[in-house]
């Protein structure tokens, strides 16, 4: 079901993008980690939300995997990033502004994924989309995805779901 409201989704972008030059970025915070200290690992349940990830976006076309540079972070992107033959390309989370300006800039036309944290992805949205709607996941949630849509001469479009079990 999700996998068709993330077709549809893209599908109602793509009308969009015949007029426009469109852009998507799909955002998710990391998967479930074992306890304890800055380089957590991801724990089996993270595993499984890593593949279910990747599972969830097989038919979405990537041209970039963007990560902070932390085990948790990458681990949760790297089985599509091997699918997809995609390098893992690292980011600071500690300038979000300046991120979603290089995003926004660099990869016109382009469907990009990003891999944060609990704090760095809902601020990430808010620093693309040019508004604080969005407050930081509470520490348990692993499971959010969102994808934003950028069209030339339109507001951006975002789509909050969830993914996982």
């Amino acid at each position: 079901m999700l996998q068709k409201i993330i077709f549809i989704f893209l599908l109602s972008s793509f009308s969009l993008s015949i007029l426009a030059q469109e852009t998507t970025i799909i955002l998710v915070r990391h998967a479930e980690t074992f306890e304890g200290g800055s380089e957590r690992m991801l724990n089996e349940v993270g595993k499984k939300r890593a593949l279910e990830l990747k599972r969830t976006l097989q038919n979405v076309k990537l041209d970039a995997i963007y990560s902070t540079d932390l085990n948790r972070t990458k681990q949760t992107v790297h089985p599509i990033s091997l699918d997809r033959g995609l390098e893992i390309i690292p980011y600071d989370p500690t300038n979000l502004n300046d991120f979603a300006y290089r995003l926004l800039k660099n990869h016109v036309g382009e469907t990009i994924l990003v891999s944060g944290h609990s704090n760095t992805t809902p601020q990430l949205v808010n620093a693309l989309i040019g508004d604080k709607k969005y407050d930081d996941f509470d520490e348990t949630e692993f499971y959010h995805l969102f994808i934003l849509s950028f069209a030339t001469n339109l507001p951006p479009k975002v789509l909050q779901l969830s993914y996982g079990f």
